[in-house]
C-alpha cells in the first residue's frame, strides 16, 4: 500500500536491484580472488595431480563466456573453471543459454565460501576439475565429442 512499509515505486526497486546485484558482483570478484590467492596464477598447487599442468586465469573474451580460470592438462587439453560463490549462482550458471545447450557443458563448477579454507578450495577444484576430465575422457571413448 502506499506509504506505507511495503510500498516501493519504480526508481527505488531498481535502486535496490542494483544494489543487490552489486552485493553480488563483489562476492562473486571476492570468491574469484580467494581462488586465485590459493592457485597463485602459474604455479602447480601441492596435491594436484600429475595431469595438472598449468592453471591461469581466464582472458577477458573467456570470461565473458562463462570461463573464470583455465587448466591445462597433459592428456585432453583445457577444462575450464567457473567460480561461484553460491550455490544459487551456480544453479543460475546451469540454467544459462550456452549451458544448456552444451558449449559450457564440461565448465567445472566450484562454490568458493567465505569461510572456505585453502585446502577446502583446493579439495573442492580437485573434485571439480577430476569429474570434468573424467567426463570428457569417457564421451571421447564413446566418439561423441
Amino acid at each position: 500500500f502506499r506509504g506505507g512499509l511495503f510500498f516501493f515505486g519504480r526508481s527505488a526497486m531498481t535502486r535496490l536491484e542494483k544494489l543487490f546485484y552489486k552485493i553480488g558482483c563483489n562476492r562473486g570478484d571476492g570468491a574469484e580472488g580467494k581462488f586465485l590467492r590459493v592457485f597463485r596464477q602459474g604455479s602447480i598447487s601441492s596435491g594436484m595431480p600429475r595431469w595438472v599442468v598449468y592453471m591461469y586465469k581466464a582472458p577477458d573474451f573467456e570470461d565473458r563466456q562463462g570461463i573464470d580460470f583455465v587448466v591445462t592438462t597433459s592428456d585432453i587439453g583445457k577444462i575450464f573453471i567457473q567460480i561461484k560463490s553460491s550455490w544459487g549462482g551456480a544453479q543460475k550458471f546451469k540454467e544459462h543459454r550456452l549451458y544448456r545447450r552444451g558449449k559450457l557443458k564440461f565448465v567445472a563448477l566450484v562454490i568458493v565460501r567465505e569461510a572456505d579454507t585453502p585446502e577446502i578450495i583446493r579439495s573442492k577444484t580437485l573434485q571439480a576439475i577430476s569429474g570434468a576430465r573424467r567426463d570428457i575422457l569417457e564421451w571421447r571413448a564413446r566418439g561423441v565429442w
